[in-house]
């Protein structure tokens, strides 16, 4: 019920995103728009945007402390798929999933993986974060988005604040025994669920912010921070890449905009691909640049279509790889059983 209850409020919310993106839009140019890209440059932009994923894998092994537990190849198909789905499904399945995956492939506690999915998002909101201070002071200083961009630091720049001081002191067995001991003054029955209760939610907070243990290594971290901002650069380059494969001349700064605000635009409940959210950040960022809504919308269309499609097929190629492998493993197993069922005399 709560899951549909979300994705009405995707849909209301995706629909009131089209109605202001398709209002006043000139159809005519929107098609003439479509027809001048340069699919000369696809494979180019296709090639930048498999970097970035490799980079993203990379992060995310950074971030695990590069422990050998967990294979590259199994993080990358992992992360890959768990991105499809969040295109696809609400309240962002996908890292729920990633977490739960790798935490069953390796042993490892499935809170402790999904820790890691969290400072990951929590990293890219703060490389975006800088890239849109830095288009602010340098391109674009209009108070909106100073305001945009400093609330978006306080969301980020805060919450990893609070999950340093947490790792770094370690408080958290002191907070549950003064929460266990609060309960003193109920009755017996209800003290002993309480403790249980305030017991199991620290024990799985405990294992979570474990997650974040890349704190404790410079070098992990300076690696991690490193490729968060190298991904962000690649996604830029690709913008870049789309916007001027119209023909149209704009600065690099444009394209940091686009990303910046499809980035934020993407934290907005919406349908699946994140569709009105999408565009209308594409139109409010090339407005910057005098850019005519029909042509950014032109733009915005061409720019998720590539990278949709990319991912499916991307993802495609991991599950089949990944099902291969797994009836080899069967295989094989079946067979050692039959081996042991039947020994050599």
């Amino acid at each position: 019920m709560q899951q549909k209850r979300k994705m009405l409020i995707g849909i209301i919310i995706s629909a009131l995103f089209l109605v202001l993106i398709f209002y006043n839009v000139n159809f005519k140019e929107l098609i003439l728009t479509l027809k001048e890209f340069n699919f000369d440059k696809l494979l180019f932009i296709v090639g930048i945007y498999a970097s970035s994923l490799v980079a993203r894998t990379l992060r995310w092994k950074f971030l695990l402390l590069s422990d050998k537990k967990f294979p590259l190849y199994q993080l990358g198909s992992t992360w890959v798929i768990g991105n499809l789905m969040n295109a696809f499904m609400p309240a962002r399945a996908g890292d729920i999933w990633r977490a739960y995956e790798i935490g069953s492939n390796t042993k490892e506690s499935k809170m402790k993986i999904f820790g890691s999915v969290m400072l990951e998002r929590i990293l890219d909101g703060i490389s975006i974060c800088t890239i849109l201070y830095f288009c602010v002071t340098s391109y674009s200083n209009q108070d909106w988005l100073r305001n945009i961009a400093n609330l978006s630091m306080l969301l980020f720049g805060g919450s990893l604040a609070v999950f340093y001081i947490i790792v770094k002191f370690n408080k958290i067995d002191i907070l549950c025994n003064f929460l266990c001991n609060l309960t003193t003054k109920c009755p017996t029955r209800i003290q002993n669920i309480l403790v249980g209760l305030i017991t199991k939610l620290c024990s799985q907070f405990k294992l979570f912010v474990s997650g974040f243990s890349v704190f404790n290594s410079i070098f992990y971290s300076t690696l991690s921070i490193f490729t968060s901002f190298l991904v962000w650069i690649l996604e830029i380059a690709i913008t870049y890449f789309v916007i001027t494969s119209f023909g149209i001349n704009c600065p690099i700064s444009a394209a940091m905009f686009v990303i910046c605000f499809i980035a934020l635009g993407s934290m907005i409940p919406s349908s699946s691909i994140f569709v009105g959210p999408y565009q209308y950040a594409y139109i409010l960022a090339l407005g910057i640049y005098s850019i005519q809504k029909s042509e950014a919308l032109a733009i915005a269309l061409i720019h998720q279509s590539i990278l949709m499609t990319s991912l499916i097929i991307f993802s495609l190629i991991f599950i089949t790889i990944n099902f291969i492998c797994s009836l080899n493993q069967n295989q094989n197993s079946s067979t050692k059983k039959e081996e042991n069922s039947h020994p050599i005399a």
